[in-house]
């Protein structure tokens, strides 16, 4: 398979974004369990 210079950005930029949702996604989790973790807190 033969890549030129617009499939390797190309590719990158796929990357990137992944790579940005992801660490959306794990920023989101950690922020959740603060959150659980405060709800728990009050109950108790």
């Amino acid at each position: 398979m033969k890549m030129d210079g617009f499939t390797v950005s190309l590719s990158i930029q796929v990357l990137l974004e992944l790579h940005k949702d992801l660490a959306d996604v794990i920023r989101g989790a950690e922020f959740g369990h603060c959150i659980a973790d405060a709800v728990v807190f009050e109950l108790n």
